[in-house]
């Protein structure tokens, strides 16, 4: 029995799960919120022409049985088929696509960007109250302001300017320039450029805790106007050449009929010379040697002017260098010179004296100098050398030294340099300078500190200048405890009733002859 009954239940349990299956068969299918329509619905739904209504969408066609198929959808098995599941009307909406706008297109020149955004700007600080340094309106003369208020303080003083002038100084106070008190700017300005030349610049500034009262110098007249070789009529131009032509002409003739400036040293002419750097033991034929000339050579017997200064310098050839076995015999020939301060000059000169032991070296009459073959010219050795044929020099006036009216030696006894000759009517016999004077200083430096040619070259000079020297009278005997007595001598005049009297350059004509 119990067996029956579980049997009828299990029946009943089937059927009605059967019929239930049935009915949920036949009822349509609910579409899902969250489906979305597959790529090949949405391109039937898209190909269906729309109709008055969006839902109106023609059912799909149900085969038919037998293999029939009918397209309102009924026929025999159109129950129990399964319907096709419609696509509701707001999916079909979606998938109908919109048709796209033509694109335009922008040429790059003409497309607008978007503006850019600016950053905030910060807030301008604040003006500062005094004035700028670069609005300075009495800059025009030379003073530096700010304006505070109504006056003008003074930063700066340009030197040399009207301002400076005035004792306007850095920290006063400018409350009136001219006439007027200063306010503004325009006032200041004003007041500096409305000052005619020739009238004073003033004012009054406040310096410290008091009032201080300014006046300048007058201001400069502004020049007269001046005409420019543009501005010459024709008849001034025409002048203007004329002039011109005459002042050439003129010219010309005075540089023609100009004394012609050359003197001739005469053959004869001896000087002394030594080679600062001796001459070798193994000199040969050939050899050049270079040497100084420790004297000078003066214009003429007056002893004015000097034609071949000390320190100039000479080249010598040496023609013969050799001798016995127990001397040896050397040649020089000089064949060219270069004055002190003037220009370089063939010439023609021999030897014909020497200094030292004579029982050691000698100079033959025909220029040869004979020394023992071990003997060597040394630096402290001399050469007298006397020129051949004369030399014409050709120099400016300033080349020829002036001396004061003496000529001076070397003293043997002591130190300074005695005076040797005194020529009549010049400057040194004005002063009652003496043969046989003792010269202890030139210029200040003692006598000492030169040799013979440098003590000739400072005592000679140019012509109307001026040489000092320290002079111990010649009825003294110089000791360590006397003093030289300075005289001041003038260089190439002539005394005549106390007044000097330039005397003619060595060129000059004497007596309608050139010099020579």
């Amino acid at each position: 029995m119990r067996h029956l009954l579980i049997l009828i239940l299990s029946a009943g349990i089937a059927g009605a799960q059967t019929a239930e299956t049935k009915a949920k068969a036949s009822e349509p299918a609910k579409p899902s919120k969250s489906r979305q329509p597959a790529p090949a619905e949405a391109k039937a739904a898209t190909a269906q022409p729309a109709g008055p209504k969006a839902d109106a969408a023609q059912p799909a066609a149900v085969p038919a049985k037998g293999g029939q198929q009918r397209s309102d959808g009924s026929g025999p098995s159109a129950a129990a088929a399964p319907k096709e599941r419609r696509q509701p009307a707001r999916h079909a909406k979606a998938n109908d696509r919109p048709a796209q706008r033509p694109k335009i297109k922008v040429s790059p020149d003409k497309r607008q960007e978007p503006p850019e955004a600016k950053p905030p700007q910060a807030a301008a600080p604040a003006t500062p109250t005094r004035q700028p340094a670069s609005e300075t309106p009495l800059a025009a003369v030379g003073a530096l302001t700010l304006q505070r208020g109504a006056d003008f303080e003074v930063t700066g003083v340009v030197p040399g300017s009207e301002a400076e002038s005035m004792g306007l100084l850095p920290g006063d106070r400018l409350t009136h320039l001219g006439a007027s008190a200063l306010g503004t700017a325009k006032t200041a300005r004003d007041s500096v450029q409305g000052l005619a030349p020739g009238t004073r610049l003033y004012g009054v500034a406040v310096r410290g805790l008091g009032t201080q009262p300014l006046a300048g110098k007058a201001l400069p007249l502004k020049p007269a106007f001046v005409r420019s070789p543009e501005d010459l009529s024709a008849h001034e131009a025409t002048l203007k050449e004329r002039l011109m032509t005459q002042g050439q002409t003129s010219a010309e003739a005075a540089v023609k009929n100009a004394p012609r400036q050359e003197f001739k040293i005469l053959a004869g002419q001896s000087f002394w010379v030594r080679f600062p750097k001796g001459i070798p033991v193994d000199a040969k034929p050939g050899d050049v040697l270079s040497g100084e000339a420790t004297t000078a050579v003066c214009t003429d017997q007056s002893l004015d002017f000097l034609s071949l200064p000390p320190k100039s310098l000479f080249w010598a050839k040496l023609v013969e260098a050799n001798g016995p076995s127990q001397t040896r015999n050397l040649r020089p020939f000089f064949f060219k010179m270069k004055l002190q301060g003037g220009s370089y000059y063939p010439i023609a000169a021999r030897v014909v004296d020497i200094s030292g032991d004579q029982r050691l070296i000698r100079v033959s009459p025909g220029g040869t100098v004979v020394m023992a073959y071990n003997e060597d010219l040394s630096p402290d050795l001399k050469i007298k050398v006397e020129l051949v044929e004369p030399v014409t020099i050709i120099e400016p006036p300033g080349f020829y030294g002036a001396g004061p009216g003496l000529w001076i030696k070397t003293r043997d006894d002591g130190p300074g340099f005695k005076v040797s000759h005194v020529i009549p009517g010049r400057s040194a016999q004005s002063l009652g300078l003496k043969t046989g004077d003792v010269i202890m200083a030139i210029d200040g430096s003692k006598a000492s500190t030169f040799d013979f040619a440098s003590a000739l070259a400072a005592i000679y000079g140019r012509a109307g200048t001026e040489v000092k020297l320290g002079v111990i009278r010649s009825k003294d005997e110089p000791t360590a405890k006397e003093k030289s007595e300075t005289v001041t001598l003038k260089r190439g005049v002539t005394i005549a009733s106390g007044d000097a009297t330039p005397l003619p350059l060595p060129y000059a004509p004497k007596d309608g002859k050139p010099g020579l």
